[in-house]
């Protein structure tokens, strides 16, 4: 079995999805209504569905994210840095343990109260 897509809701889908595309390499494949929906596809074939919250809108639920890993910790720095430059206020990087490995990592808030991970294990 494969996991074919994830739907993400979000009161302002151009500009996730803007996010997505520029820092975090997927690739708009179509979009319907008024900023209502956003199809992207990411490396592997990941696939990310975007669509409007609506009236109403519901931010996720405390700690709710979704993570990338990258290669290495300067991969880490290197993403942090180039949303600072694009005047995102991601969060400082750090490093942390899990289990028995050391990550680098970060979190950038991407609106909604939807976390996006960024981390990379440190070298052994």
């Amino acid at each position: 079995m494969k996991l074919n897509h994830i739907n993400l809701c979000t009161s302002d889908v151009p500009a996730l999805s803007s996010l997505l595309e520029k820092h975090f390499g997927f690739n708009l494949e179509e979009t319907r209504g008024q900023h209502a929906f956003a199809q992207l596809t990411g490396t592997g074939g990941m696939t990310l569905i975007l669509t409007g919250m609506g009236k109403t809108p519901q931010p996720y639920p405390r700690n709710f994210h979704i993570g990338f890993i990258l290669d290495n910790p300067q991969d880490v720095h290197t993403r942090h840095e180039s949303l600072c430059a694009d005047g995102y206020q991601p969060g400082p990087v750090e490093v942390t343990t899990r289990g028995r490995e050391r990550w680098t990592l970060f979190y950038h808030p991407a609106g909604d109260n939807l976390l996006i991970e960024v981390s990379a294990p440190e070298p052994v």
